[in-house]
């Protein structure tokens, strides 16, 4: 009976406790992802943030309080952060950045992506000047920068990953300013997550990737890098070139858009011979025969890609005459065409 006291117990404490922690991941109450600190963060003034961060670490540092023991053995990560004495004697402002670091939302969204999805440069740039990193990674090792978090009009979710529906041209401007604000403060386009992936192999939004391109020093490192041996993670160009079928058909024209702002900068604009070998397949899928569609622009032409890499191909099993129709190139203006097909 002592085992299964200490198992309902337990349970009886995590359902005490996450609501409390959600209270205090939330800053001042609120549901997943519509949190008071979330929106002040998305709409409100720096001054309103920080009431809100204020309020956040009076919240968390209440429930450590009155659980210590209970959180430090279900939570290590938060006790290791609230627990510390270090934190706990720093004073307002300290508390405020330890809060700001440590805070992530709903599908990981942290206080920065809130802060550059809503277009809040004045926030923005309040976070960075509290010391948030934009390099810091989640647990998968993403960054703000691979995320590209925006909204959309009339809905209150932060999209993440994916392409712009529709912006304005100030909305355009806005967004442009605030990641060159980004790049100022030192967040890296080359930084990688655990599957090796950089913010141009992730970033969907085309003006923004042109941005990278243009802005980082590291851009050229980045589009010309050699996958080594051992590493699964694919060239950009390999990436990008699989992501216009195997990606979200949503984001298909800014797939496209981003492999021309990739061109001009490849040292070797050749697809590995695994890039077609896996297209082919996914071309089969009933699933993908909708996306692969969009290959047939060159319809008398073979990609260039594959009849540049015809003799590996063959050497390798892959005979490039006898892909499907789908997986031709798609004319996309002329360096694209160039490109793409012979």
């Amino acid at each position: 009976m002592t085992g299964l006291h200490a198992g309902l117990r337990a349970l009886i404490l995590v359902a005490g406790l996450l609501p409390l922690l959600a209270q205090a991941y939330s800053g001042a109450g609120g549901e997943c992802g519509n949190s008071a600190l979330e929106a002040a963060a998305l709409r409100g003034t720096p001054l309103e943030l920080e009431q809100a961060l204020d309020k956040g670490v009076q919240n968390i540092e209440k429930v450590v309080d009155q659980w210590s023991g209970d959180i430090a053995r279900l939570y290590p990560d938060t006790s290791r952060v609230w627990l510390n004495r270090e934190v706990r004697r720093s004073g307002r402002e300290a508390k405020r950045q330890t809060f700001a670091r440590w805070w992530s939302g709903c599908r990981g969204i942290r206080l920065l992506d809130a802060a550059v999805a809503g277009q809040n440069l004045a926030n923005v740039r309040y976070l960075l000047a509290l010391g948030v990193d934009p390099n810091a990674p989640d647990a998968q090792g993403t960054t703000l920068l691979m995320r590209c978090p925006h909204l959309e009009p009339g809905n209150p979710q932060i999209f993440t990953h994916s392409a712009p529906r529709s912006r304005s041209p100030d909305a355009l401007d806005k967004a442009l300013a605030i990641h060159a604000l980004l790049l100022d403060h030192g967040a890296s386009i080359a930084q990688r997550n655990q599957h090796g992936l950089t913010a141009l192999h992730l970033c969907n939004d085309p003006a923004v990737v042109e941005l990278f391109i243009r802005r980082s020093p590291d851009a050229s490192h980045v589009i010309n890098h050699q996958t080594e041996p051992d590493w699964k993670a694919p060239r950009l160009l390999d990436y990008r070139a699989r992501q216009i079928i195997d990606g979200s058909p949503w984001d298909q024209e800014a797939h496209f858009a981003i492999l021309e702002k990739i061109l001009p900068r490849l040292a070797e604009p050749r697809l590995t011979p695994e890039t077609p070998r896996s297209i082919e397949p996914s071309c089969r899928a009933p699933a993908r025969q909708a996306a692969c569609s969009v290959w047939n622009g060159c319809s008398r032409r073979r990609c260039r890609l594959l009849a540049e890499n015809r003799d590996h191909n063959r050497t390798e099993g892959l005979d490039a005459r006898k892909l499907p129709h789908a997986t031709r190139c798609r004319a996309r203006g002329a360096r694209t065409r160039r490109f793409w097909c012979r």
